[in-house]
């Protein structure tokens, strides 16, 4: 089982995580991180160390990020020396769903793979085709 720990900037996190419950049903072993205006950035890469600490214990690690070089990205990234875990940036709905109903199937680079080509075909100009 892949562990999935989900950071961004203020609830987006969490947001993201609840609205895929609306579609997927409750999932298991996600934990979701925001950082707010006024954090502590020290504070919130202990949190979060702490994480993905524990989450490379006890399995795979998945770390998935909303804005390539945003704080939260950056806390994340400052952690890739110290853990052997994964991480992708750019998450969005359509990728976290397809991540979230797929890893217990899909070994990571599998995984990879597909949510690749979801972000890829999940922009759509809608006015393009209408």
């Amino acid at each position: 089982m892949i562990e999935i720990i989900v950071v961004s900037h203020g609830t987006l996190s969490e947001s993201l995580v609840k609205s895929a419950e609306l579609i997927a049903g409750e999932v298991d072993n996600v934990k979701a991180f925001g950082l707010h205006a006024g954090d502590d950035i020290d504070k919130f890469k202990a949190i979060i160390e702490e994480a993905i600490k524990k989450g490379t214990e006890e399995s795979s690690v998945l770390v998935l990020t909303d804005l390539m070089y945003g704080t939260p990205f950056n806390v994340v990234s400052s952690l890739m020396d110290k853990y052997k875990f994964h991480h992708i940036t750019g998450i969005n709905l359509p990728i976290y769903l397809e991540i979230v109903t797929s890893r217990k199937i899909m070994g990571i680079d599998e995984l990879y793979k597909t949510i690749k080509e979801i972000g890829l075909t999940s922009f759509v100009y809608i006015n393009e085709i209408i």
